[in-house]
């Protein structure tokens, strides 16, 4: 009796083994660690079974109508790998490893199978979420944003991952450093902020080897504990002048300029280029204010920058009528959070209000999020198009083989698609406003797909308007490449309204 009770509960245990079955492919734990494009790869290719005579709609006849059949899951691994190759460049040999271990997964649930994850010194935050990427002006921290963007399906989006596969993958790490230059140098026109860029990527790289030191950004020679607005000069300025002067230099904080008053000073008057850019929008800046005819008015709002810029220098001496502190970003956490967005501070602003209104002009995180988005959205669109043409040239060429594909449906031919209402293109277009991952968008991914933090970020604030200025596209590297653009005032000349 006992040895019958033994061989029920063994039999018992061994039905309950062999009873783990997969619907759709997108179910396998491992196959969230995929990269985008080679999760769209895998999930293209296998939700067109669906649609074929053989495996039909039923998810429960899934998995068995694709994994039995030895000779066409061959074939269609086959089709995946082409896909895969095609769509995840230099670095696909390991991508193929990890949709093999998925793909195997798949047909053999209880098969214990492995992923190469990080262990040691693991980086858990991406590079947005680094409080000292303040230390960067907007336009440089866009820059790293639209080069993140450029390598998001070739990537896994988890952080960890995300983070070795940024800094270590072969076909990845020169590329993605010689965008984040073109990009940066697109967006600010200044060789400072393409070092100081590339020099914060490389620190944040070296978070994986067990280093979390972020160097900050030199001061000025000159005691810069004021802004402009604290010297005499200023106060003597007729107040048309005063928002003049205001205007021009403050709202530098918008894009090429760091804010705190050496931030700023070292920005606006040392940074190469700049000086001479800040006191050409001055001398619009205080015309606009007052008229276009204030000489006078132009000359010493002019004298009191050229003044200000030699205290940043260490030339002369001033005495302020202020004396602010400026504090700068410490500490790093490995474990991550929801950023609320670069640039984001508490406290008082240069011209005196406090933290949290909502001002005439676009918030630094908004800036860079609308850059990361519009990289996002070319993304998916892209792998959309591709995967189709893809299929319809292969579609082309099988019409002309014979009908002697298996019952199964031969892998290396498309089968027929669904109707308009049921094609995982159908929901492309009602996607693009959400951004998600790109194998969302490229196929149906049955709800499996969720949008990292930083791409939350960027997707919860493409509600603000854009900024003003001029838009001009950068050279990317096989997506294209974020938007730069200049700010412009956000406050309207009394003259010209």
């Amino acid at each position: 009796m006992a040895q019958y009770i033994r061989a029920t509960l063994l039999l018992g245990a061994l039905s309950v083994a062999q009873a783990k079955t997969y619907g759709y492919i997108t179910e396998v734990e491992n196959y969230s660690l995929l990269a985008p494009c080679a999760a769209s790869a895998i999930n293209y290719n296998f939700d067109r079974q669906t649609y074929s005579t053989n495996c039909g709609d039923d998810v429960g006849k899934l998995q068995p109508c694709i994994c039995t059949n030895s000779t066409n899951l061959a074939a269609l691994t086959s089709t995946v790998y082409a896909d895969l190759f095609s769509s995840c460049g230099e670095g696909a040999t390991e991508d193929r490893n990890s949709a093999s271990t998925v793909m195997d997964q798949y047909c053999n649930p209880n098969k214990a199978a492995t992923f190469a994850t990080p262990t040691t010194n693991v980086v858990n935050v991406y590079p947005l979420e680094i409080p000292q990427i303040t230390y960067l002006p907007s336009c440089a921290q866009s820059g790293i944003s639209g080069a993140a963007a450029n390598v998001y399906s070739i990537c896994p989006t988890a952080a960890s991952l995300w983070a070795s596969c940024a800094c270590s993958k072969s076909g990845v790490v020169e590329p993605l450093t010689s965008i984040i230059g073109k990009s940066v140098r697109s967006s600010c026109s200044n060789g400072d902020d393409v070092t100081a860029a590339l020099n914060f990527f490389s620190e944040y790289c070296d978070m994986g080897k067990g280093k979390t030191t972020f160097v900050p950004p030199p001061g000025p020679p000159g005691d810069m504990t004021y802004y402009i607005t604290g010297l005499s000069q200023y106060v003597s300025l007729r107040d048309c002048a005063k928002s003049g002067v205001s205007e021009a230099v403050f709202t530098q904080t918008n894009w090429k300029c760091g804010k705190g008053p050496q931030a700023l000073a070292s920005c606006v008057c040392l940074k190469q280029g700049m000086s001479l850019s800040v006191s050409s929008d001055l001398t619009a800046s205080v015309k606009g204010y007052c008229s276009s005819t204030a000489a006078a008015d132009v000359s010493s709002a002019l004298a009191l920058f050229e003044f200000y810029c030699s205290a940043a220098a260490k030339k002369v001496v001033a005495t302020a009528l202020e004396s602010i502190s400026e504090t700068r970003a410490t500490g790093i956490s490995q474990t991550g959070s929801r950023p609320l967005g670069p640039g984001q501070t508490n406290g008082s602003s240069p011209d005196g209000s406090t933290g949290g209104g909502g001002g005439g002009g676009l918030s630094r995180g908004a800036v860079i999020a609308i850059a990361v988005l519009a990289s996002l959205v070319g993304i998916g669109i892209f792998l959309a198009i591709f995967f189709v043409v893809r299929r319809r040239h292969q579609k082309a060429a099988a019409e002309t083989q014979a009908n002697d594909n298996t019952a199964f449906g031969d892998a290396t031919k498309p089968v027929d698609g669904p109707t308009p209402t049921q094609s995982p293109w159908s929901e492309l277009d009602s996607r693009h406003e959400a951004v998600p991952p790109a194998n969302e968008m490229a196929v149906t991914n049955h709800g499996q797909g969720t949008m990292t933090p930083m791409h939350e970020a960027a997707s919860s604030m493409v509600a603000q308007p854009p900024p003003s200025g001029n838009y001009n596209d950068g050279q990317g590297w096989n997506f294209g490449q974020g938007t730069a653009h200049e700010m412009d005032a956000g406050t309207r000349h009394p003259n010209n309204a």
